[in-house]
């Protein structure tokens, strides 16, 4: 499930003008959600999710309700109404505590902070793999003599893993310095390399992707003269930097999270003129040439937004997860904006509890429902109390023409060759498997270009399942799903 970005930064740091402006809301309806919160009297964090059949829900967390003793990571089986049915914990001698989960194509791979008193008072960093079931596979401890920690992993063309985070307090010969912590592992986990990058005002990463050429993308930030710039680093496969360039405006930019897409990469995070003053969030685009291709800022007036996760919609568009305490009730929500692929606004709402909500995780169930995890704050004082905040959105509903494997309006001899093409020879993804599941057994295979044949040419069967013949939503409850299928609206 490796990501590769095509990209390319010159050697020298360079300003980039942004013209600054506030998008306005315009038309789109945002979806009704589901919110749900789990856990009991102590610290309970929500990292990552994936949906499965039916509307199940697992979710990867840090929990003293669900973990056991040192223990804290978990992963809890959520049924389709919400109710739980297991809670796996997982974990080794010593105190882990992940920041962020990434799916892997068997299970989950996090990353984040470890600590064994009295072995190891100043905490590592760690990876732990984990089976869809929450069953430990392999756990890792890294780091430097300083403080260290992870904030991001990914999965690596060969079968390794990449992580970035920073490296606290390091010593050198005339004191104690910061710099982002990058490093590359195999698929068990044993550390292939461990770079210590940066300069006294670039400190820390706080995403990585993997360069379709080799070598890694950073996102990363600096303040330069008392202003905070977006930052993007690239290296070379060993994690020595090649090129490093610098995106500021009028306004401070705080760059959180960052995707791959076909020609470039689009970043989230903050922007703002002090940090005592309303901010709001900003989506912003950079070409495979490191180009800024294009800007937007969203948010409400005299309030404050920030933008922390970022996923590509099935549209091509973006969702943007973030937190705004623009609500009525003035506490801080979950802040969620869908925009087109050019980041115009198409949508923005907010989700949440009666107190502050704080997404970790977003993203886009086959279904086209959002899944966004974290936490909500039950009580900030004396003791802190956070629950496992869990939001989905309610999917729209997409029709389509079943047996339109290639969703050009029509049922024809492309539709059964473009899916053997997907399943066989590598071709492009399947854009509405609900459409390529000519049989409606929940499953796109063999037996689906072969029915589509029989209908075409032999009248066998004679009627394919609903909705047949015309164009409708699919009667069957599966985790197939249907991202996009003209004349759909989504």
């Amino acid at each position: 499930m490796a990501t590769r970005v095509q990209f390319g930064l010159g050697a020298v740091g360079v300003m980039l003008c942004i013209a600054m402006f506030v998008v306005p809301a315009i038309a789109g309806n945002p979806p009704e959600a589901v919110v749900r919160t789990y856990g009991g009297g102590s610290m309970d964090v929500g990292i990552g999710a994936v949906s499965g059949t039916g509307g199940s829900l697992s979710v990867i967390a840090v929990s003293r309700e669900y973990g056991v003793g040192d223990n804290l990571s978990c992963l809890l089986s959520l049924d389709p109404g919400g109710g739980m049915n297991t809670a796996a914990a997982f974990g080794s001698e010593g105190y882990e505590v992940p920041q962020v989960a990434y799916q892997t194509s068997d299970g989950f791979v996090m990353a984040g902070v470890f600590q064994n008193p009295p072995v190891l008072e100043v905490p590592d960093v760690v990876l732990m793999k984990v089976s869809d079931i929450g069953v430990l596979q392999w756990q890792q401890t890294y780091g430097t003599d300083g403080y260290d920690g992870l904030y991001d992993v990914r999965a690596t063309s060969d079968g390794g893993y990449v992580a970035v985070g920073d490296a606290s307090q390091v010593p050198v010969e005339n004191g104690a310095i910061n710099r982002i912590l990058l490093l590359k592992v195999d698929a068990e986990g044993n550390q292939q390399w461990l770079q210590l990058l940066g300069d006294d005002s670039i400190t820390s990463a706080s995403a990585v992707l993997e360069l379709d050429g080799g070598g890694y993308l950073l996102l990363s930030g600096a303040s330069t003269d008392g202003k905070v710039e977006v930052v993007l680093i690239t290296t070379d496969s060993g994690g020595n930097v090649v090129g490093q360039r610098s995106y500021g405006a009028a306004v401070h930019l705080s760059g959180r999270s960052m995707v791959a897409v076909d020609d470039g990469v689009v970043i989230c995070g903050a922007a703002y003129a002090n940090i005592s003053r309303p901010f709001d969030a900003f989506l912003l685009k950079v070409d495979v040439a490191g180009e800024l291709a294009w800007y937007q800022q969203f948010g409400l007036p005299e309030f404050h937004e920030d933008g922390l996760r970022l996923a590509q919609d099935s549209d091509g568009g973006f969702i943007l997860a973030g937190t705004t305490d623009g609500t009525t009730a003035g506490n801080v929500d979950v802040y969620l904006v869908k925009t087109d692929a050019a980041g115009n606004l198409q949508w923005e709402a907010h989700y949440g509890t009666a107190g502050r909500d704080v997404p970790r995780y977003l993203g886009v169930a086959p279904d086209g429902s959002y899944l966004i995890t974290g936490y909500g704050v039950v009580q900030e004082s004396p003791t802190p109390n956070y629950d496992i905040l869990v939001i989905r959105t309610v999917p729209l509903l997409v029709t389509f023409m079943r047996g339109d494997s290639n969703v050009d309006g029509e049922r024809d001899i492309s539709d059964p060759v473009y899916t053997l093409t997907y399943l066989f020879l590598g071709g492009p993804d399947l854009s509405c498997l609900d459409a390529a599941d000519v049989n409606d057994d929940s499953d796109v295979d063999i037996s689906d270009a072969v029915a589509t044949l029989g209908h075409l040419f032999l009248g066998s069967p004679l009627k394919l399942p609903l909705p047949y013949p015309g164009i409708g939503v699919d009667p069957t409850d599966d985790a197939l799903g249907c991202a996009r299928y003209p004349p759909s609206s989504r």
